[in-house]
């Protein structure tokens, strides 16, 4: 349980969910970063922290962040240009 009180599943069982979902993929890898990380991890920081990785490693590549509708509505003034774009149809 959150501290928040809201029932979450635990990192090290979101990762091995993640790993069975990306098994048979040849360019998806699941980052344990935010996992690795001591106690909660906001949005900010794990999109930072990857978007500055992969820039390094991959310029090409941009970074998608997938969230429920909380986070979106939550992030959707988040302050740095380019940081989230919501996509809708």
């Amino acid at each position: 349980m959150a501290s928040s009180g809201v029932a979450h599943i635990e990192y090290p069982d979101r990762a091995n969910m993640c790993d069975i979902i990306v098994q048979y993929s040849e360019y998806i890898e699941v980052s344990r970063w935010e996992g690795e990380q001591r106690g909660f991890v906001d949005f900010p920081a794990v999109a930072s922290h990857h978007a500055k990785y992969l820039s390094e490693h991959f310029p090409s590549v941009k970074v998608f962040y997938l969230c429920g509708a909380d986070h979106a509505i939550k992030y959707a003034s988040f302050p740095s240009p380019n940081a989230i774009k919501l996509l809708t149809n």
